[in-house]
């Protein structure tokens, strides 16, 4: 019956999934057999979406080697997490093989009807992920054995040529996406170091990051800083500091000014999430206009998850913020309110509301508390010198962001158009074969 709901193209075939795979369960290896070293063992938390992951990695002795010989695992090995997010799939592709597979894993074994690599993204791709999902309607906890799996129909080429182009491409893209992660990890590590130099030594007349060996530094509040710079609260560069008031719900609209929560704030970033926004109407009010928001506010969230910051940025339009964040607007004659907001987010910064947190103020910090936050002051145009180098490494990592993001939905379309036949790929396989 199902079979006759699917399109099948011309040159595939359906087959029962016992026809083309089976799927090995992994053995129930003992904890008292875990070690710190030997043979690793693949567990579910090991079994990422699409990679594998070398998180928390147990061992167990090499003697099993021996008397579990048919459970250890190579490279190309196609893994399934069999109970909790099923979507987890993984092929091995480096490491000190052999493995162990252990209890709730599978490992598929193709026939030869089936190109491996092709059965890992036939196995990931969202035709059969819905299948899988099937046997689960009403909430039913979300286990699933091997005979399950094997029972579906699958909808694959007969052609192990075609199987093996199809693999073929989606691993290309999955290689550009492996190498821009990377590059995004590699910039984001750079990013943290030179935040770490910018907000700890600067930049002297040179455009070079001082060092105590050639510029005089002094103890502050803050640890070791360049001479040269002020360590002062936040009461000393505001103009004022005040918060949302509360009963804003009633004001909320599906058009209006944008209404700032803590949701709307992120860590380790300035930037004010949009995605998540809120609108209100208000009546035009003292109380109201008082938490209005201006170009240059630093916000601070003051309860639950303390010490999330934001800057509102140019051109962002009418917005006001709840009671859970502290508005501050800064004295901007010799203050660069991103300067300061990225220090707020860095580790220094980030260390005084972890201090605060640990002090019991986990319930919410008040605004005279927020105001006795010390922060560094060098010139205003060193800060914005350090601000312009930080925002350098920031629009590389977004860039390498929204390339990820487009090789992610290019992986997305070709799966649903190569595994389903709906895009054909003989005009490669016979310009392969003609060369």
């Amino acid at each position: 019956m199902e079979e006759n709901q699917v399109h099948i193209p011309d040159g595939w075939e359906s087959y029962v999934g016992n026809e083309i795979l089976k799927v090995q369960g992994g053995y129930a290896f003992k904890s008292n057999d875990y070690k710190a070293e030997g043979i690793l063992l693949v567990r579910i938390g090991n079994v990422g979406n699409g990679y594998f992951v070398f998180k928390d990695v147990i061992y167990v002795p090499k003697r099993f080697q021996i008397t579990h010989s048919n459970f250890q695992l190579w490279k190309g090995d196609v893994l399934m997490g069999l109970t909790g997010d099923l979507g987890k799939i993984c092929i091995l592709k480096d490491g000190n093989f052999p493995y162990f597979l252990n209890q709730r894993v599978g490992r598929f074994i193709p026939t030869d009807k089936i190109d491996n690599e092709y059965l890992f993204y036939l196995v990931s791709s969202s035709f059969v992920q819905s299948k899988f999902d099937a046997f689960f309607a009403g909430g039913a906890q979300k286990n699933i054995s091997p005979k399950q799996i094997e029972s579906i129909s699958y909808v694959i080429p007969k052609s192990k040529p075609e199987q093996t182009t199809i693999a073929r491409i989606l691993s290309k893209v999955d290689e550009a996406i492996a190498r821009t992660e990377q590059l995004m990890d590699k910039y984001t590590r750079i990013k943290t170091g030179l935040m770490q130099d910018l907000l700890t030594k600067g930049i002297d007349e040179h455009g070079n990051i001082r060092t105590e060996e050639t510029h005089e530094f002094k103890d502050s509040p803050l640890g070791r800083i360049p001479m040269e710079w002020e360590v002062p609260t936040i009461d000393n560069i505001k103009e004022f500091i005040t918060s949302g008031s509360r009963g804003w719900a009633q004001y909320y609209s599906v058009e209006g000014s944008q209404f700032i929560r803590i949701t709307n704030l992120k860590r380790k970033q300035i930037e004010i999430d949009k995605t998540e926004m809120k609108f209100v109407k208000l009546p035009v009010s003292a109380e109201g206009m008082r938490s209005k928001l201006q170009v240059g506010d630093l916000l601070i969230s003051i309860t639950a998850d303390l010490g999330i910051i934001g800057i509102v940025p140019a051109d962002f339009g009418d917005a006001f913020v709840n009671q859970h964040i502290a508005l501050v607007r800064l004295n901007q004659d010799d203050i660069y309110p991103d300067f300061i907001g990225y220090f707020l987010c860095s580790q220094q910064g980030q260390r005084m509301f972890n201090l605060l947190n640990d002090g019991g103020a986990k319930a919410g910090l008040n605004l005279n508390t927020v105001g006795n936050i010390p922060v560094i002051k060098p010139s205003k145009t060193e800060q914005i010198l350090n601000v312009e180098r930080i925002e350098a490494v920031n629009k590389t990592v977004g860039d390498f962001q929204k390339q990820l993001i487009k090789f992610q939905s290019l992986k997305t379309g070709l799966m649903q158009d190569l595994l389903s036949g709906k895009v054909r790929v003989n005009h490669l396989i016979k310009e392969k074969a003609s060369v």
